[in-house]
């Protein structure tokens, strides 16, 4: 495999980092809106295995809500500790009053912040897997495919037409058979005139 690679200028195969994680993610991972709605978005994945693609989007929507949840906590933690602090050094009622009413909406986030619900948004449908495969598109392959075989064809026929142009055999199998044998002739007639040539 590393020949490989160096025959073709390639290089050589290496565990994916983070950054190439990242830009296949990018690439294959699609985020868009549903219908003229900008509050509900419709997350699709695109891989091989359908498994493997349900069980990794999952995996990656639970991994982003925990690690959103995480942030907003340590946050919310972090202002709880900082007005507590301010209102064992503040005497004036006016600030200690509006001290009180950060620190009440501060522990108010903190307790919706429940490790049971999901935060950073409500999952409306389960991720489910296309009951037809997505790639490759059977309309663009199968018009390669008459492509390349209209291509083939033509070939052929012109190939058919050099070799055997006066011949009128009853079937193809005949006329495959009588350009086989033109064929072989001419390749030991082209073979015994080289070898002829390179004797003298």
């Amino acid at each position: 495999m590393r020949l490989f690679s160096l025959a073709f200028g390639l290089d050589p195969w290496e565990p994916p980092s983070a950054q190439r994680l990242g830009d296949y993610l990018l690439a294959h991972i699609v985020v868009a809106p549903v219908g003229t709605s900008a509050s509900m978005q419709q997350i699709t994945f695109t891989f091989p295995s359908s498994r493997f693609a349900q069980s990794f989007l999952k995996r990656v929507l639970d991994d982003a809500d925990d690690d959103i949840r995480a942030e907003a906590l340590d946050r919310s933690e972090k202002q709880i500790a900082y007005l507590r602090n301010e209102l064992k050094t503040t005497q004036e009622l006016d600030y200690r009053a509006a001290l009180i009413a950060l620190l009440s909406q501060q522990e108010m986030t903190r307790m919706t912040i429940n490790k049971g619900l999901p935060y950073a948004a409500t999952r409306v449908q389960p991720p489910y897997v296309s009951d037809l495969p997505t790639s490759p598109n059977p309309i663009l392959l199968l018009a390669v495919a008459v492509f390349v075989g209209v291509v083939v064809g033509i070939f052929i026929a012109l190939v058919l037409a050099v070799w055997a142009p006066h011949t009128e055999p009853k079937s193809i199998s005949q006329y495959l058979r009588s350009l086989w044998a033109r064929w072989f002739s001419t390749s030991r007639h082209i073979s015994g005139e080289h070898s002829t040539r390179y004797g003298s």
